[in-house]
């Protein structure tokens, strides 16, 4: 191979695993976001009222 080809393959390579890591980052975000809402939205749910919530964070 020629060394013009051998030099784009390196740098094809280099951008798809530099990609592919954004990409796993972007998605452990993405699911760390949605575990935060989920468990915001069941806390929510629990306390029919602040008194309820001003109790819960008074326990230990």
């Amino acid at each position: 191979m020629s060394e013009q080809v051998v030099i784009l393959m390196i740098f094809l390579s280099l951008f798809g695993v530099v990609a592919w890591f954004l990409w796993l980052d972007s998605k452990r975000k993405h699911a760390l976001t949605a575990a935060r809402s989920e468990l915001q939205n069941r806390l929510l749910e629990k306390f029919a009222s602040p008194q309820d919530v001003a109790q819960f964070l008074q326990t230990e």
